[in-house]
């Protein structure tokens, strides 16, 4: 074993020469027998994000209960490791040191019993400024606890260590000081420097350098080096021998052959070089330049002035700059001379801000403050500030959402409404006719002159129509009757007639008013029939009624109508044409006296039984008709004395679905046909502002612009198909859970609650029916309305007199509350500060959430788990 004083600073780090200085080196018998390390625990599944991996500790083997172990150290010459090829696992609460580890937490979150720290003998939480310390190992620990390896290297060198006097580094019964705890999925090695005190004596310390460790429990390292005493650069503490490290010195400098450096060795020369071993004679004893300390092209290596010299006046012309150009006097480190520096308002958003200024004074904010919302009734242009005194709805303005001076915060319209102009300018005139928008004029002929500069036919039905042109010279020309301006004739139908030698008519000589003047057929012509002659006389009338056969409905008098009723003698139907009658035909013509109309008092029922459930039992059943009796007189069947009529109607009849009055096999087919359908249920009609009952919860509603929204935080417990959504989770059942899943909020039940990702693209729909969660556009479109990022989180936020409160000025109704959120972990975080709801987008298969924050005055979208917690607002589908 290797062992080295305080004293020797070419192998300790910087921290440990502070360290050991207290103390004075001494030969010290060995007393560090050297390194182990056990294994923990091999993990299953019973932690999922420990499966697979290893736990172990590394400790430090001592002799004596007494001995202290007061470091672990490592530089560049003697670097320190911890390494494994697929680094070292951390949990994401971990510490980097044992003695930071609070075992409280290890039920509400397993895993952090097994994370990867160092340590000098704690494995949790000490008494306050007794645990463990380090300097130097920002860097190293950063790569640790990134799942990487650590490594301390650099030529200052790092540490972690305790302060003499805590017990915590004791060997103790068990002979060993706790160094680290380590979780991997695969092997690792180490190379640790350790410092420990023997018995606790301060004057007997001993460095092990260099010490090996490893998974498998070897703790012995191979130096490869000289292992020849002869050799110049024999190293004792070499194991093995490198044949290629071993080198001769021939002149007996003490320096090897190998290593030996030529140069200038006498000092007072002007190209001394101070590592060179061996002189070449090269040595230059006049050396001239600026031999003065204060110029800027000061020459150490100069031995004569040659008046070359150089100050920072000369350089910039200014004595309060450097060499370099910096400022020699800079109390506020801003990079400014203090010559130079501009006291003022630095800040943007005060009245007296200065551009200008370099160091800041006092602002003010009350000159220039005010309402800075264009749509409010007191805004003022001039105001940089806002001071909260914007007002909403009490003045006029533009109501039509056309126009460009559209105001959505007021009701009466004052008509002042603008439109923008085919120029896009709000209220303009639009363009100069012959000139486009930005002043250009038109040149269709590209002749270099603008068109309303020239001048010719302006008619666009003349020959010489110019339609470049705007001012008419009188100059227009037309063409020849029934001729073109080419001078062929018109021809418009293409029938190869001139249009003016046309001459239309019947030009059919078949047709009774056949034209043969015609050239050019009209569609007028007509013809005589078989019935009818060209002069409107009847060809055919078999029974000289004077109508003619081919219009006569009975033309022969052995089947002519003889009773007048519009019906052939071949085509009537005889049988009972009185409807009150019991055998009425619906389809007889004729009526042949065979109705049966049966007349029965009150008083004659016939004891034939009643049929109850009609008004006042008036039914019983005559030849198994189902018959209707109110005064003595019975209605068909299917229908009912109506005493408002004084007539018999259909009666709405359970079973009756064709409406005949009757319960036949046609009903029966008709109900089979629909059987197992749900039956039409007629909506509520529902007004924005309504209060809408969803879950046994009752839930205002707001219009915003063209959105209907919730004006409170979903706290339903059960999906619209009323199915129950997974709830009263602890915090590692809330970290495990893979469906729809919600959490009381930590701040209470008004805040609403906390649902996870899945349950929001859960397609039985966590909002009511008709209702949904916001999806991007949703919530751009109400940003939008309400003035933009920077200005809608203060009106969406809740007032201080809202309950609950907040610090915004909810004059938009929207009542956000900062119900916080449930992280993936299940931890809650940021209540009373924040509020965070769900997106969504139109397919369900992405979210995330939008954020309102007491110290950002803007409007954020951040990422979604699916496993965390947030509010929900519930808006309407389609318009309110």
């Amino acid at each position: 074993m290797h062992a080295k004083s305080c004293r020797d600073s070419s192998r300790i780090s910087s921290f440990i020469a502070l360290v050991c200085f207290l103390f004075s080196a001494s030969s010290a018998q060995a007393q560090f027998t050297g390194f182990s390390v056990e294994l923990v625990q091999e993990h299953d599944a019973v932690i999922p994000s420990l499966e697979g991996l290893s736990t172990y500790r590394v400790y430090a083997e001592c002799t004596n209960e007494t001995d202290f172990v007061s470091a672990i150290f490592g530089d560049a010459e003697a670097p320190l490791s911890i390494a494994s090829p697929t680094g070292f696992w951390q949990s994401y609460v971990g510490a980097d040191f044992g003695s930071e580890v609070n075992p409280g937490l290890f039920a509400a979150i397993p895993d952090l019993e097994f994370d990867s720290w160092l340590t000098l003998g704690a494995e949790a939480i000490v008494q306050a400024g007794s645990g463990v310390a380090e300097v130097g190992m920002t860097a190293a620990l950063s790569n640790f606890n990134s799942f990487g390896n650590l490594v301390l290297d650099s030529p200052n060198g790092g540490s972690w260590f305790v302060m003499w006097g805590n017990p915590i580094a004791l060997a103790g019964e068990d002979l060993r000081v706790l160094l680290a705890q380590l979780t991997v999925q695969s092997s690792f090695e180490g190379v640790f420097n350790i410092q420990v005190f023997i018995d606790g004596n301060q004057a007997n310390e001993e460095q092990s350098m260099q010490r090996c460790f490893n998974s498998l429990g070897s703790n012995t390292c191979a130096f490869v080096g000289c292992t020849d005493p002869e050799n110049c650069n024999y190293d004792p503490e070499a194991t093995e021998l490198d044949p290629d490290s071993c080198f001769d010195d021939l002149d007996n400098d003490g320096v090897c052959d190998e290593f030996e450096i030529d140069g200038c060795t006498i000092v007072l020369a002007c190209n001394y070089d101070s590592t060179a071993t061996e002189d070449d004679g090269s040595c230059v004893f006049y050396c001239p330049g600026c031999t003065n300390s204060q110029a800027c092209n000061y020459e150490e290596s100069a031995l004569q002035e040659d008046g070359s010299c150089v100050f920072p006046v000369d350089l910039f012309g200014f004595d309060y700059l450097d060499c370099a150009g910096e400022c020699v006097n800079d109390d506020d480190g801003d990079g400014i001379c203090d010559e130079l520096e501009v006291l003022g308002c630095m800040n943007p958003l005060a009245c007296d801000y200065n551009a200008e200024a370099t160091d800041s004074s006092d602002c003010e904010f009350e000159s220039c403050a005010g309402c800075i919302y264009e749509y409010a009734c007191n805004y003022d242009s001039n105001a940089v500030f806002y001071d909260g005194s914007c007002e909403f709805g009490n003045c006029s303005g533009c109501t039509n959402p056309l126009a460009c001076n559209f105001n959505p915060t007021v009701v009466d319209d004052d008509g002042t409404c603008e439109f923008l102009d085919e120029c896009g300018v709000c209220g303009g005139g639009g363009a100069v006719e012959g000139f486009y928008c930005d002043g250009t004029c038109n040149d269709m002929n590209e002749n270099g002159l603008c068109d309303v500069e020239e001048s010719g036919c302006t008619d666009a039905e003349a020959c010489n129509f110019n339609p470049v042109t705007f001012t008419d010279d009188g100059s227009c020309t037309y063409p020849e009757a029934c001729s073109d301006c080419i001078g062929e004739c018109l021809d418009e139908n293409s029938n190869l007639i001139c249009d003016c030698d046309e001459f239309p008519g019947c030009t059919n000589s078949g047709a009774c008013n056949f034209d043969s003047v015609a050239n050019v057929d009209d569609g007028t012509c007509q013809f005589s029939t078989e019935f009818i002659d060209c002069d409107g006389n009847c060809l055919s009338d078999a029974d000289f009624d004077g109508i003619c056969d081919d219009i006569d409905s009975c033309p022969s008098d052995p089947l002519n109508d003889d009773d007048g009723d519009g019906v052939c003698g071949n085509l009537e139907i005889e049988g009972c044409t009185d409807p009150e009658a019991c055998n009425f035909d619906l389809d007889a013509t004729d009526d042949n006296g065979s109705c049966i109309v049966i007349e029965i008092l009150v008083s004659e029922y016939y004891d034939l039984g009643w049929e109850e459930g009609y008004d006042q039992g008036y039914v019983h059943v005559i030849s198994d008709l189902e018959l209707f009796l109110h005064q003595g007189v019975y209605c068909g069947a299917g229908t009912y004395w109506d005493s408002d009529s004084n007539a018999c109607v259909p009666m709405d009849c359970i079973g009756d679905f064709n409406g005949d009055g009757l319960r036949g096999s046609a009903d029966l087919i008709d109900f089979l046909s629909v059987y197992d359908t749900s039956c039409p249920i007629a909506a509520p009609t529902f007004s924005c502002g309504d209060v809408v009952t969803f879950d046994g919860d009752e839930y205002n509603t707001i219009s915003i612009g063209d959105q209907c929204w919730f004006a409170e935080n979903l706290r339903s417990t059960r999906f619209a198909n009323d199915e129950s959504i997974l709830g009263d989770l602890n915090e590692l059942e809330w970290s495990e859970a893979s469906t729809g899943a919600y959490s009381e909020n930590d701040e209470g039940l008004s805040f609403g609650h906390l649902f996870n990702g899945y349950s929001v693209i859960d397609p039985r729909g966590v909002c009511p029916i008709d209702w949904h969660v916001p999806t991007v556009d949703d919530w751009m479109q109400l940003v939008a309305h309400l003035g933009g990022t920077e200005v809608a989180s203060t009106v969406m936020r809740a007032s201080a007199q809202d309950i609950p409160a907040w610090d915004g000025s909810n004059t938009s109704f929207f009542s956000a509350f900062p119900g916080g959120l449930r992280d993936e972990n299940g931890v809650f975080l940021f209540g009373q500060v924040q509020g965070f709801w769900w997106i969504v987008n139109d397919e369900d298969s992405w979210i995330g959430l939008l954020n309102l924050n007491s110290l950002d005055p803007m409007v954020h979208t951040v990422a979604g788990q699916f496993r965390t917690g947030a509010s929900v607002r519930c808006t309407r589908n389609g318009n309110p």
